[in-house]
């Protein structure tokens, strides 16, 4: 598929256009801009971008007179994020949309693309039927499955409960876009910190016996923690493979 040659991705930027001029319209209280109109507006939105079998890798050519950006080349799924960010911000918050909130709306909406509740959040708005809900025992589950027979043999569900819980919380502690490689080193680097603690209580006779598998853990695990987990959200349709 052409990135800008079919008429699916024309109507979508076409309707894109539409729907954000009706929101800032809407934020500065101009009357041909009712909520009803904004609504139908962005149901209609969606409506197109459920033709798209990967919004997340299809394209659109984005043009919006208002925020200066002329045929920048933007995903399905960022031209939904960017409606949606914009929604909140006029409808819960009712922040006025200048040119300089879309243009900082249009920023984070790149960084909630890449973050996974970002993502689940995109496919939900645009196909909720189709997402299945993300179950941290069964990404457990998978993770330990796809794990080399050797490596079974010492990292267990504790282990992988471990590295997730401090992958969530990593996602949670910043609104900027992480990739695979810094989420691999901020992980590492919490890891590295948590066998520094528990070494510490060895030494001062306070550790538990939780505490001696942790300290197992290898470079190599969390790397394959990591990419177990990326399998999982593939599964549940929360990434493809054309993703990678």
């Amino acid at each position: 598929m052409g990135l800008f040659g079919n008429s699916n991705e024309k109507d979508f930027k076409n309707k894109f256009v539409d729907t954000l001029t009706l929101l800032a319209n809407h934020s500065y209280g101009h009357r041909n801009a009712s909520a009803h109109r904004v609504d139908a507006s962005y149901n209609e939105l969606k409506q197109i971008a459920r033709r798209f079998h990967n919004p997340f890798n299809s394209y659109f050519k984005m043009f919006h007179q208002n925020t200066g950006v002329f045929g920048e080349n933007t995903s399905i799924a960022k031209g939904i994020a960017i409606v949606q960010l914009a929604t909140e911000a006029v409808f819960m918050y009712g922040v006025p949309l200048s040119t300089f909130a879309q243009n900082d709306i249009i920023k984070q909406a790149e960084g909630f693309c890449r973050s996974d509740e970002g993502r689940r959040k995109i496919i939900e708005i645009i196909n909720p039927e189709d997402l299945l809900a993300y179950d941290k025992d069964e990404a457990v589950a998978f993770i330990l499955e796809s794990l080399p027979e050797e490596i079974k043999k010492r990292i267990t569900q504790d282990e992988v409960d471990y590295i997730l819980d401090i992958m969530y919380m990593v996602e949670d502690s910043t609104e900027e876009a992480i990739d695979e490689e810094e989420m691999f080193e901020l992980i590492e680097k919490a890891v590295k910190k948590d066998k520094m603690d528990i070494l510490d209580r060895i030494w001062q006779g306070e550790y538990e016996s939780e505490d001696l598998r942790l300290l197992s853990i290898e470079r190599e695990d969390v790397e394959l923690i990591i990419e177990g987990e990326y399998e999982y959200n593939v599964s549940i349709g929360v990434y493809t493979d054309e993703d990678d």
